[in-house]
């Protein structure tokens, strides 16, 4: 499993780094109407399926390192403030 670690961080860090729409920007579009409540809906369940995404890719990379390591790791990368501990 060690040898996949590089390559989910890789996933984790990609996904932070991408300007994938958020939450703040979709409330804006649909109170400025600009974009209709079906696109809205749409653009809520595609933010909560791309998170629960990432959130398994982080849980499934924390624990490849082991205890030990995941906490300073993820503080390390920005995974702590971006996602929190709960997570972990």
């Amino acid at each position: 499993m060690k040898k996949y670690e590089p390559k989910v961080l890789g996933f984790i860090l990609e996904k932070m780094d991408s300007r994938e729409e958020s939450l703040t920007s979709l409330i804006q579009k649909f109170e400025a109407g600009e974009i209709d409540a079906e696109t809205y809906m749409e653009g809520i369940e595609s933010l909560q399926f791309r998170e629960a995404a990432q959130i398994s890719a982080i849980q499934t990379w924390a624990i490849m390192l082991g205890p030990e390591a995941a906490f300073r790791a993820a503080e390390e990368h920005g995974l702590v403030d971006r996602y929190g501990t709960r997570i972990l």
